[in-house]
């Protein structure tokens, strides 16, 4: 099951660039509330909780009880996602926040990281380790959104790769991505020309003349 954590927002009534720098002098993060059955509304976040926030969640999906603070006092409690988080690049505050309203009841579709575990039988014969996918669409309830996904690589031989269709779903989860696409793959290690074997590469050459005269092939069209 999902963690979820709490954060508090206020109803922002303008959204304009010269309010929003305001607003992040004073410690506050421009916001915006969506989803499926809701309507944009503009909200303020305090930054140092919205920090905290993400660090005691587990997870990248992890579910967000927001508490929308009213002018005249009322409190309305929604259920939401961090779909996007700007960040400054050098002092890598906070610079806004896009949150996703969700439905416990609905499925949504969320990218969950892919996590190898194990050590390859080919690394360990001084084979190289290749992630190819570091990410999978899943579609689930989001009380079932996986922290990560777990790849087993430790039977990979040197050539041998792990693909989507291997990988173990917890129960709820339907992956989105194609079964066939490799997530891992253990290559055979390059091998480095030495200098001296590159320099007798030429003589080598002179001794077979039939491969200088043969006719070389025309090279293919590049494709755009």
């Amino acid at each position: 099951m999902q963690q979820q954590v709490e954060l508090t927002a206020q109803i922002r009534r303008t959204s304009r660039k010269r309010e929003a720098r305001r607003l992040r002098r004073q410690g506050l993060v421009p916001a915006i509330l969506y989803g499926p059955h809701t309507a944009p509304v503009s909200l303020t976040l305090n930054r140092h909780a919205l920090r905290q926030a993400l660090s005691t969640a587990a997870g990248e999906n992890a579910l967000i009880n927001l508490q929308i603070e009213g002018d005249g006092g009322q409190v309305e409690t929604r259920t939401v996602l961090v779909k996007e988080l700007q960040v400054q690049p050098v002092a890598r505050t906070y610079l806004h926040a896009d949150l996703y309203e969700i439905r416990m009841t609905e499925q949504i579709t969320v990218e969950v990281p892919i996590h190898l575990v194990g050590r390859a039988e080919g690394v360990k014969l001084g084979g190289i380790l290749e992630q190819i996918l570091r990410t999978a669409e899943v579609r689930c309830l989001p009380g079932n959104i996986p922290q990560h996904l777990e790849v087993d690589i430790s039977a990979l031989k040197i050539g041998g790769s792990v693909h989507v269709g291997d990988i173990v779903l917890p129960e709820g989860v339907e992956i989105l991505e194609d079964l066939k696409a490799s997530v891992a793959t253990v290559v055979a290690p390059t091998v480095e020309v030495k200098p001296a074997e590159a320099a007798a590469a030429p003589a080598e050459a002179a001794a077979e003349p039939e491969l200088v005269r043969k006719e070389r092939a025309k090279p293919e069209e590049e494709e755009e």
